[in-house]
């Protein structure tokens, strides 16, 4: 059954309760319960019409964040994966969402968003230095242009880190930034470096953040 139906079920059955408590009640009384019930029922028609209360929810996926409930809208930035944004409506009938992030509103397919907290699968790391760095560019990987890693892969931009101490093959999540997977040796026991595809992407990234294992 709908929420609608549901809701609109609710309120025949409130409005019958309410009216034998008229019947049996005196002329103070019946005065009181009636306004008890005009407010029951305005509460009831405003969700009943739409009214929506707005809700934390969780990204999936790395997900377009665009200006307008189409494919064809452009795309304000790219929400990492289980970044928490704030759904301020319900979905359409094509599947579009609006939702709300750092003071932004937009629109996201609503089958990427989850209101299952993603941190309750995650174990704190600490707290790291974040850098990035071009694997095809010799100078920053270590002499090579080809893209391979220590782990033995060729990495991929925004997907591989590079960590020193921590097995290949860890999942983590780097606050804001989203979900990555450790396939190459870092400099520094204190130091996340990310996979990217340019010096203007790796400059954007120096900053501390939060770091956690995917458990």
């Amino acid at each position: 059954m709908k929420k609608s139906s549901k809701l609109l079920l609710l309120l025949m059955c409130l409005m019958m309760a309410q009216a034998d408590s008229i019947m049996a009640a005196s002329a103070e009384e019946t005065s009181s319960i009636s306004q008890k019930c005009a407010e029951n029922v305005s509460k009831i028609q405003n969700v009943v019409e739409g009214s929506f209360t707005e809700t934390p929810m969780y990204t999936t996926v790395h997900l377009n964040f665009r200006t307008e409930p189409s494919k064809e809208s452009s795309v304000q930035t790219v929400l990492p994966k289980y970044q928490e944004v704030v759904q301020l409506e319900e979905a359409n009938a094509d599947g579009w969402c609006k939702i709300s992030y750092k003071e932004n509103t937009g629109y996201v397919m609503a089958e990427y968003l989850s209101d299952t907290d993603p941190m309750e699968n995650l174990e704190y790391l600490g707290n790291y230095y974040i850098t990035g760095y071009c694997m095809f560019d010799p100078s920053e990987n270590g002499g090579r242009s080809d893209g391979l890693t220590a782990s033995g892969v060729v990495g991929q931009a925004w997907h591989t880190v590079a960590m020193k101490g921590i097995d290949f093959g860890t999942e983590i999540y780097i606050d804001g930034l989203g979900y990555f997977v450790v396939e190459d040796r870092g400099v520094s026991s204190e130091c996340v470096d990310v996979a990217v595809n340019s010096t203007s992407e790796a400059y954007a990234l120096t900053g501390y953040e939060d770091v956690y294992i995917v458990k």
